[in-house]
This record gives structure tokens, C-alpha cells and sequence, in this order.
């Protein structure tokens, strides 16, 4: 679950935006959060992508 939940927190932090009362949209979070929860995303992806490799690797590999 690690590996999804933080895709989410990464997604969210880095695209998270608000309505201001004068209709405005703003990002949620500062710049370097936005960098951090792109780094986290990014982190999550080439994890959940290993994992599944290491996970599903005896699968094609048993002959």
C-alpha cells in the first residue's frame, strides 16, 4: 500500500489547488512543497513499478 498511497499524497501536494472568495484558483501548497510532492510521486511510480517486477518476476520466470 506504500507505494499507492503515496502516488496519492504526491498527486495531491503537487496539484492541490483552492477557490479564493473572488474566484481565483491557487495552488494549495507552496513551491517546494509542489516539488516535494512531485519528488514523492515520482519516488511512488519507480516503486510500485519495482515492486510489481519483484513481485510478478517468479510468475515468468518458472519454467
Amino acid at each position: 500500500m506504500g507505494g499507492v498511497l503515496g502516488l496519492f499524497i504526491g498527486w495531491h501536494l503537487k496539484s492541490h489547488e483552492k477557490t479564493l472568495p473572488d474566484g481565483e484558483k491557487v495552488y494549495s501548497y507552496t513551491e517546494q512543497d509542489r516539488l516535494h510532492g512531485k519528488i514523492i510521486f515520482y519516488i511512488a511510480i519507480i516503486g510500485t513499478i519495482s515492486w510489481s517486477l519483484v513481485k510478478l518476476w517468479p510468475a515468468f520466470h518458472d519454467s
